[in-house]
């Protein structure tokens, strides 16, 4: 049995097709402006990224799908170069971002906080740390900025 009803969903279709650009758009923002702030916690709240020289807290970047958003010292949102670290996969679904220090000594400062580091408030698994227990407030402003990106 036939019905004279037919339906055309093309315009649904191309709908959530822009919906989905929108999204991920909004979530590469969002993750950027968030590592940033994961960043900002790794200098102000203990522990801090050792301080001697400024070499290591200067040689930090954010990378948001392989592409260089932020540099140490430079807390903008731009966009750049591309990252070294090519032993992560990019999947479509998902958003990638990167904080990394390009400091040879980076890795063993962040892996000993067993280290007596001279500065107050210096000490190991800096990032980790803010990470692990800030997660969700971090959470919470990933949200806000993308349904504030929605609302605009």
């Amino acid at each position: 049995m036939r019905t004279g009803l037919t339906f055309d969903d093309r315009t649904f279709r191309r709908g959530m097709k822009q919906a989905r650009v929108k999204m991920f758009s909004a979530g590469e923002e969002a993750a950027g402006l968030v590592l940033i702030q994961v960043l900002n916690d790794t200098y102000m709240d203990p522990p801090t990224v050792p301080y001697l020289e400024g070499f290591l807290r200067s040689s930090s970047a954010i990378h948001i799908e392989w592409c260089l958003t932020d540099t140490g010292g430079n807390h903008g949102y731009q966009l750049g170069g591309h990252a070294e670290v090519t032993d992560l996969p990019l999947d479509p679904d998902e958003i990638l971002g990167i904080i990394s220090f390009n400091q040879p000594y980076a890795t063993r400062l962040h892996e000993h906080p067993e280290f007596n580091f001279s500065e107050p408030g210096a000490g190991g698994k800096f990032l980790e740390h803010k990470i692990k227990f800030n997660e969700d407030f971090y959470q919470v402003l990933l949200a806000k900025i993308i349904r504030r990106r929605f609302r605009q």
